[in-house]
């Protein structure tokens, strides 16, 4: 290949898409760990569950967008 093709500013675009989906990726499990850390030192049952549950979803739903994204793009 040659180097226009890297060059290319829809592949610069789509690179930096996924590198920040990535990224977004990486925060969702660090916001997860804070969330069950959290919820060891403040133990209301009923909002600690639901808050940790809404944390799992937005790491599954944030990788899931990464899955995708590899593979439309």
């Amino acid at each position: 290949m040659n180097a226009q093709f890297f060059l290319n500013p829809l592949i610069l675009i789509k690179g930096g898409l996924l590198i920040l989906i990535f990224l977004f990726a990486i925060f969702t499990l660090v916001i997860l760990n804070q969330v069950l850390v959290m919820n060891r030192i403040i133990s209301q049952q009923p909002v600690a569950t639901v808050v940790a549950w809404f944390a799992v979803l937005l790491v599954l739903l944030s990788f899931s967008l990464f899955v995708a994204t590899l593979v439309i793009l």
